[in-house]
């Protein structure tokens, strides 16, 4: 009798056992395949974490949003490169000035007749000289030099009545080397990213800047710019 069983049921029992390794078989198979990674989406994704990488470190190297960096100082070092080592001007203009200021000190007096305003000037735009009066930009040019030098003060202190100047009035500057007198040519606004308010510029020029709007409450988007030409 138990052969008989044995004879009728044997032949099922290994079908069975087949397939249910065959099933294991293949559910092995699926997890594996779903563990896998393509190696074109690894290298994708190793392209798009570099890029990534990239604008981030990209992102950190950009101009600041404070009030306080009016230009970016980046821009400046590489545009007046030369100013520091008295490239490009005669002896008469190197004699204007036979030493360079040092960082925070008083290099002179800004005066406006219109407003009848009279701020000090410091070398250096950092807080700690634009909390005393106007920044003078260290990359550029001294006052009464022949290029573009470049003054920077708080929109809601030194720089407050700025709004009020228009084209033709006097900009004067007294420093160790003499009292240069400027007359205002141009008025404009920019965007803060704007760097052709600092570029060289062939005759003695004197540029201020602030941040715009004067009213803005935060970092002020824009740039309120004037320029002046020595008489």
């Amino acid at each position: 009798m138990m052969q008989m069983l044995r004879k009728k049921f044997f032949p099922f029992l290994l079908l069975a056992a087949g397939i249910l390794l065959a099933a294991a078989g293949l559910f092995k198979m699926w997890q594996g395949n779903s563990l896998k990674v393509p190696l074109s989406s690894q290298r994708a994704g190793v392209s798009e974490n570099t890029e990534k990488g990239a604008a981030v470190q990209k992102d950190t190297s950009a101009p600041s949003s404070n009030d306080n960096a009016v230009l970016p100082e980046k821009f400046l070092k590489s545009r007046f490169a030369n100013v520091l080592e008295n490239k490009g001007l005669n002896n008469e203009e190197k004699a204007l000035y036979p030493d360079r200021p040092a960082q925070g000190d008083k290099i002179g007096t800004l005066t406006i007749p219109s407003l009848k305003m009279s701020l000090p000037i410091y070398e250096g735009t950092e807080d700690k000289e634009l909390e005393k009066g106007v920044g003078h930009y260290a990359g550029s040019v001294l006052p009464g030099e022949a290029d573009n030098c470049v003054l920077s003060g708080h929109r809601d202190t030194v720089f407050s009545g700025l709004q009020s100047l228009k084209k033709g009035d006097s900009i004067i500057v007294k420093t160790s080397a003499g009292i240069f007198t400027y007359r205002i040519r141009k008025i404009r606004i920019v965007e803060k990213e704007d760097t052709t308010v600092i570029v060289p510029r062939p005759a003695a020029t004197l540029t201020l800047t602030t941040c715009y709007p004067f009213t803005y409450i935060g970092s002020a988007p824009q740039r309120y710019i004037i320029s002046a030409y020595l008489k």
